[in-house]
């Protein structure tokens, strides 16, 4: 999005994809499998995403899928909440700030894992947001992730068990 571009904190924002944004899925095209089904944040970028990716397929969109929202800190530059680890927010600055709380985040999180789940299809494609997807692979590895970022145009792949078990994870192309 131009947001990114600009570097300012978008969270449940619902800006298009700028014209950076859909050359970085295009890029995308060529490593991503053919799903059986694709699953998206409903929101503008993700949705977007998902139609440019997979033009011919059906697309399920969860507001499950969103990105966490950042309360009163959405529409300022990142500069601006430098101090401010996105992935290790406290009580204090989701109460401080209007920050989506945690617990409400692991509800949306283990929501999407029983959809994901309970779906009958081998191969899986989840189109979303970067901090949805780093507390969703925190909650599912805890202790076991890196300080990373996950960027936009990035593609992971996480491979599940038949009991709904993570098996692994390959994350900016490192496996955990």
């Amino acid at each position: 999005t131009r947001e990114n571009e600009l570097g300012i904190l978008i969270g449940q924002s619902d800006p298009s994809l700028s014209a950076q944004g859909r050359e970085q899925v295009q890029a995308l095209q060529s490593i991503i499998p053919v799903p059986d089904v694709v699953f998206s944040s409903d929101l503008r970028r993700a949705s977007e995403t998902a139609r440019l990716l997979f033009p011919t397929h059906e697309i399920r969109y969860l507001s499950q899928l969103r990105e966490r929202s950042f309360g009163s800190l959405e529409g300022q530059s990142r500069s601006h909440t430098r101090d401010i680890r996105i992935h290790q927010i406290t009580k204090s600055l989701e109460h401080q700030y209007g920050i989506e709380s945690t617990t409400s985040l692991t509800t949306r999180i283990c929501q999407v894992l029983h959809i994901i789940q309970t779906t009958l299809a081998k191969k899986i494609v989840v189109v979303g947001h970067g901090a949805f997807f780093r507390s969703m692979i925190e909650y599912l590895l805890p202790g076991h992730i890196p300080s990373i970022t996950l960027k936009n145009g990035q593609y992971h792949h996480l491979t599940f068990g038949n009991a709904g078990q993570l098996i692994h994870a390959q994350l900016n192309q490192s496996w955990i």
